[in-house]
């Protein structure tokens, strides 16, 4: 994508944030965000937005910790 190379655009929010919205509206319960710049481009957090490369730090952290 784009933004790694730090050209992303209004548009690639725009349908990124539309992707979204439309799984919403079919009534997903959750949606992975399954690349790890959607979270970057959508810089949004919300209970049915599902980021894997959070989780994954956070159990990189509480096992470290262990």
């Amino acid at each position: 994508m784009r933004l790694a190379a730090g050209t992303e655009t209004r548009s690639d929010r725009a349908v990124t944030k539309e992707a979204v919205q439309i799984l919403r509206s079919r009534g997903a319960d959750g949606i992975i965000l399954g690349c790890t710049e959607i979270p970057l481009l959508l810089q949004e957090e919300a209970a049915d937005l599902i980021n894997p490369l959070q989780l994954l730090a956070e159990a990189t952290v509480k096992h470290a910790l262990q």
